[in-house]
């Protein structure tokens, strides 16, 4: 179904863009002068910006978690209230960040909006199998709720969609500024498929490879946070075998092993 991805590049990454291209026109700066950092909620968006799909480089420079910068951001929101012409609040833009926020800012009828990595995989084969025939857009999101579920966040995700959905309905009177043409924001790059449930061309080694995921797998947490970038310890552990990974970046393992390892110290 690859054939159905929209070409375009993703809203964070036209941001970047236009953010740079501002900077080099206002400023006079060079490109490797600039750098633009994007706050975000979940590992899976670092990722994308150090190996993007569609295209051959990100316009972001680095990434920042939500949990790391929102109390030195929130305590000094009110210190300076001076609004500036590039920013301003869009119902549409807020919404993107929720489960439906997409297709509602596409003013679609026809579509489908599915949250959690699961469901997602689902829906996907319903579709795959002609089960689902009348979409004109489909809004997948792995984690629940959608962005604001993502595992760096910091308030719990039903609470914040709902003070989302609070914002779009005060601030939806606010259109977007349009961007004329869309030519230098399609992918530039061909997307191929990835064989993700394919361990082996040898059927013998697969079945090995299948052996030593089920020997992993009881070594990790199983609560599934997605914390280390996949969306399941089942996801991690294949990850593990096929060498893309190691124990190292489960989360809860590494906090045990520091753990572990401040206590020795102490004890020595």
């Amino acid at each position: 179904m690859i054939e159905h991805i929209l070409p375009i590049d993703s809203p964070v990454e036209i941001s970047a863009h236009l953010a740079r291209e501002n900077a080099k026109t206002t400023h006079g700066l060079k490109e490797e002068d600039i750098g633009v950092y994007y706050i975000t909620p979940c590992p899976a968006r670092i990722y994308s910006f150090q190996k993007p799909v569609g295209i051959k480089k990100s316009h972001v420079s680095g990434t920042l978690s939500v949990k790391d910068v929102f109390l030195e951001v929130s305590k000094n929101l009110d210190k300076d209230q001076t609004t500036h012409k590039d920013f301003y609040p869009s119902g549409k833009g807020i919404g993107w960040a929720r489960t439906g926020g997409q297709s509602q800012a596409l003013g679609l009828k026809e579509y489908l909006a599915v949250d959690g990595i699961q469901n997602v995989i689902s829906v996907l084969e319903e579709i795959e199998y002609h089960k689902i025939r009348d979409l004109t857009f489909l809004e997948c999101h792995a984690c629940t709720n959608g962005c604001v579920g993502g595992s760096l966040t910091i308030e719990n995700s039903f609470v914040a969609r709902n003070r989302i959905r609070k914002l779009v309905e005060a601030h939806y009177g606010y259109e977007p500024k349009a961007i004329q043409s869309f030519e230098n924001y399609q992918l530039t790059e061909s997307l191929a498929p990835i064989q993700v449930t394919k361990l082996d061309d040898n059927l013998s080694e697969a079945i090995k490879k299948m052996e030593q995921i089920e020997k992993v797998l009881p070594s990790l947490p199983n609560i599934d946070c997605g914390a280390c970038g996949a969306p399941r310890c089942r996801a991690l552990a294949e990850d593990i075998v096929l060498g893309y990974a190691s124990m190292d970046d489960c989360i809860v393992i590494l906090k045990n092993q520091i753990s572990s390892e401040k206590e020795d110290t102490k004890e020595k």
